[in-house]
């Protein structure tokens, strides 16, 4: 499956490496000319199943898996976001250790990975240790730079 999102990325990695920097319409535009670019580079089949078949199905498919792995990193992200914040308006103590809980973690990308029907352990097998790199970032570019705020109750 990870094979699949670096086949779909490079596919189109610079397309949408151009969508970050260029308003919504150019982006747009370049995009659909860099996977048109990308199509012409595979034969095309004189039958339109066989065409279909071999190179969009597979692709869509990739393409599928990579908006799946996207969901669950986003939404575990956004959860343990949510966590720090709660944990911070309630608690002095915010240290890494407390607030990222390995197993706890893992739950949640496993129930996101079944909400989108993405093979669990497959997943976690790169999609933990990049889970905890990007919460790992977000608690030391936010939490070590902004004194938590007590809820006054």
């Amino acid at each position: 499956m990870w094979l699949d999102i670096i086949i779909c990325y490079s596919k189109v990695y610079f397309a949408f490496h151009a969508a970050i920097s260029c308003p919504p319409t150019m982006c747009e535009r370049e995009t659909v000319v860099a996977f048109m670019a990308m199509l012409e580079t595979h034969p095309m089949h004189n039958d339109f199943s066989v065409y279909w078949s071999g190179l969009w199905k597979p692709l869509t498919q990739r393409c599928l898996n990579v908006a799946k792995h996207q969901f669950v990193m986003q939404k575990a992200l956004e959860l343990f976001q949510v966590h720090v914040t709660r944990h911070r308006h309630l608690s002095d103590c915010s240290n890494w250790s407390t607030l990222f809980v390995c197993e706890e973690e893992i739950n949640i990308l496993t129930s996101l990975c079944r909400h989108v029907k993405l093979q669990e352990e497959e997943f976690l097998d790169y999609g933990l240790n990049h889970h905890r790199n990007r919460c790992r970032k977000y608690f030391t570019t936010k939490c070590r730079t902004t004194p938590p705020q007590k809820m006054k109750r």
